[in-house]
């Protein structure tokens, strides 16, 4: 075989298996696009968490809800991510009763967190929580 011929070959495998190793961490790791929307998925999540661990401290400093998020954000204590990081519209936030109240946000994808406290499908999803003494068995 001349050495073109195999310079040729060498090339053609080399691009090959490059090509094999990049197709297969696109289908471990995914595509930098869905790799972003896991990541504002996991802050989305991470910023509701906060959100009612907020909630219990405004309720046990003043036996009750919050009217709002804003009330929230004016604890000086604290320090709040209100607004969803991808479209900078506020998160939802609903008193339900004089104990219960719900925190929503959209999301790209579903994801189960492993406690069921945090699962969520794609798209605008509620949970559905309770501030006072029972707070453990419902915040996860």
């Amino acid at each position: 075989m001349k050495e073109g011929a195999r310079s040729a070959v060498f090339l053609t495998a080399a691009t090959l298996v490059a090509l094999v190793a990049v197709g297969a961490g696109l289908s471990v790791l995914g595509t930098p696009a869905a790799q972003r929307e896991r990541a504002l998925d996991r802050a989305r999540l991470q910023d509701l968490r906060r959100i009612a661990v907020a909630v219990e401290r405004y309720f046990d400093r003043h036996g009750a809800l919050p009217p709002d998020l804003d009330a929230l954000g004016r604890q000086a204590d604290l320090r709040l991510d209100l607004h969803d990081p991808e479209t900078g519209k506020p998160y939802v936030y609903r008193p339900l009763g004089d104990t219960s109240y719900e925190i929503c946000a959209h999301f790209s994808a579903a994801h189960d967190d492993g406690t069921g406290a945090w699962a969520h499908g794609a798209g605008l999803q509620c949970f559905r929580r309770q501030a006072g003494p029972q707070v453990s068995a419902t915040m996860g």
